[in-house]
């Protein structure tokens, strides 16, 4: 989603790595960049005193700004490097040419070379990557060096041997130089090297089991034992590396469907060859459009989205974070238009799993940014202040959950909207105590009345409407609370789940007037910026717990272990960095520990081990 350039809020970018787009009045990309941090990064470009000329003349062309999030830096680099490639910006093309990425080059020659290579590319040869950076290469040729014994040695080294290098000796390389293997066997390996580097590692991984077998079964065990410490080092390479090929014609579009406060949006990010090269956010319309399932919703914007599409846009495989209604028929559907099979596969692992989430954070962003916006949180309190009736717009609104697990760690949580907006800096947290465990009704009257109590105290602005998480139980228990600190004139609503506990199946109840319902369509802008608010302090109240159940749990599992004080306890965590590492350290690491004696450690080992 873009955003205006002068409706840009430093303060609302995410602190996390991605690529940025600026564009200009006519819609054309001027400039794409990458960062580790887009919070950052971007700032720089806002300020009054840009130092570089070339910057000064961009943000006059920049009209608006898109984002793309990615979960590395790496994959910020080779998304930036291929969006350069697609939409060449004139602020870019200066700065990032195809000679910056390196690449793995298996040359065209009787004894194929494997070897790192950057600049142009000779299309005798063939070229697997780009590469986020040239360590990322050489570590990939040592790793394969090990299970494929190809030469990495140039043409002028090989052409002049009389006899074997140092290669040959550490079993690094069959020497072809000097005639040691045929053609017919060092191509057996080129191939299977070529079948790792296009991405075929589960074809590769079976045919060597395959093979193993065969010589085990002609007692040929000596063989047997090579391709079993084959198999077990590609498992190491394919651990260590994700290796991507840019031979690979598989096309994938990746479907995430985000939601949030009644909007739904879809983020498709198109994987070429291995690699993501952009990516798209799509707002969904429509009156029903929060009454639909993630399943209907997803089957309609296939089904429309690729309606018209020529085939050679049509994908491979599509992926999805939910599986769409009727995909059987989609999938028939599409294949025949694209003329060539199309999966759709919602069950995503490893690296598709990977992009489908990084969509599904963009889609998120996108929301974010969209609810965001002045116009839509006017509106959205506009539509509140009829909803309930209320004589003025909500400028204030206050919202209160309770969190815990089986009675344990209570927190209370309140969330503060100023201007239909979060005010962070106005969150408060509390803990709760002396009460009975699981009594969440206690728990409310307590947090509600510490923070009015408090606010009428220092003469502090009172809240426009207080919104409590909870049917007509929690709503009576606020109510009461309210009138025992004489606040009766401020505004109270209570918001109950569905039976189904689904967005949009909400029950508003206000207890100040005989616990009145109010009927809702779950279309109601004003019933989308409460659940945006209830959701914002449910979150909050589970952060909280969750810090205060984790410092609970080490500091009773801990102080269980008879020697094991506060500053003892302390090192241990710092030095192995939580509980789960403690547990499966030996006795000789724990000594390591400042303070901890052979005696202690052994203590320690046999609490978690006897």
């Amino acid at each position: 989603m873009r955003t205006s350039i002068d409706q840009i809020k430093i303060s609302e970018l995410p602190r996390l790595p991605g690529v940025y787009i600026f564009y200009d009045k006519n819609d054309q990309p001027v400039y794409v960049g990458k960062a580790r941090e887009l919070n950052k990064r971007l700032s720089s470009y806002f300020r009054s005193n840009l130092d570089s000329l070339k910057t000064q003349a961009m943000m006059k062309q920049a009209e608006q700004l898109e984002y793309i999030l990615t979960h590395t830096e790496n994959e910020a680099l080779i998304l930036e490097n291929n969006l350069i490639k697609k939409h060449k910006p004139p602020y870019n093309i200066l700065l990032r040419d195809d000679k910056s990425y390196p690449y793995i080059q298996l040359t065209a020659h009787k004894y194929p070379q494997i070897k790192f290579h950057r600049g142009k590319q000779n299309p005798k040869g063939q070229y697997f990557g780009p590469f986020a950076s040239t360590h990322a290469v050489q570590n990939t040729l040592k790793l394969i060096q090990k299970v494929f014994p190809v030469r990495q040695c140039d043409d002028t080294f090989f052409n002049n041997r009389s006899r074997p290098c140092l290669q040959y000796q550490i079993k690094r390389c069959t020497a072809p130089c000097v005639n040691l293997i045929d053609q017919q066997a060092y191509n057996e390996d080129v191939n299977k090297l070529r079948a790792l580097l296009q991405g075929k590692s589960g074809e590769l991984t079976a045919q060597l089991s395959q093979e193993m077998m065969q010589h085990s079964e002609r007692l040929e065990y000596e063989k047997a034992t090579l391709i079993r410490n084959q198999i077990r080092e590609l498992n190491h390479i394919l651990e260590k590396q994700n290796i991507n090929s840019n031979q690979i014609n598989h096309h994938i579009d990746i479907i995430a469907l985000g939601r949030l406060s009644g909007k739904s949006c879809i983020q498709i990010a198109f994987i070429r060859r291995g690699w993501q090269y952009g990516s798209k956010s799509i707002i969904l319309q429509g009156k029903k459009i929060s009454e639909e399932s993630d399943e209907q919703l997803l089957e309609v914007f296939i089904s429309q989205y690729y309606q018209n599409k020529p085939r050679d846009q049509i994908p491979n495989e599509i992926v999805t974070n939910a599986q769409p209604n009727n995909h059987t028929l989609l999938q028939k559907a599409l294949s025949e238009s694209a003329q060539h099979k199309v999966s759709i596969n919602h069950k995503a692992r490893s690296e598709r799993l990977r992009w489908l989430e990084t969509a599904s954070l963009n889609a998120q962003q996108t929301l974010i940014r969209l609810i965001n916006d002045k116009e839509l949180s006017k509106q959205r309190m506009h539509c509140l202040q009829q909803l309930i009736e209320l004589p003025k717009m909500p400028q204030h609104i206050e919202c209160f959950d309770i969190s815990h697990t089986f009675g344990q760690a209570t927190k209370g949580s309140c969330v503060v909207f100023k201007q239909g907006q979060p005010s962070t800096k106005d969150y408060r947290m509390m803990d709760i105590h002396d009460i009975k465990e699981s009594d969440d009704y206690a728990a409310m009257k307590q947090a509600l009345h510490r923070r009015y109590k408090r606010l009428k105290e220092d003469a502090q602005p009172l809240p426009d409407l207080i919104i409590v998480d909870g049917g007509k139980g929690q709503g009576k228990m606020a109510k009461e609370i309210l009138d025992e600190l004489e606040l009766q004139h401020l505004t109270l609503l209570a918001v109950a789940k569905g039976v189904s506990r689904k967005a949009g199946e909400e029950t508003l109840f206000l207890p100040q007037q005989n616990n009145r319902e109010i009927q809702v369509t779950a279309d109601n802008e004003g019933l989308h910026l409460i659940q945006h608010i209830r959701d914002e302090a449910h979150r909050f109240a589970i952060t909280g717990h969750r810090k205060k159940r984790s410092k609970l749990t080490i500091k009773t599992e801990l102080d269980k272990i008879p020697g094991v004080g506060e500053k003892t306890r302390q090192r241990l965590l710092q030095h192995f960095g939580g509980i789960k590492e403690i547990k499966k350290t030996s006795i000789q690491n724990l000594t390591q520990v400042k303070g901890i004696s052979p005696k202690l450690a052994t203590i320690i080992y046999n609490y978690y081990h006897e």
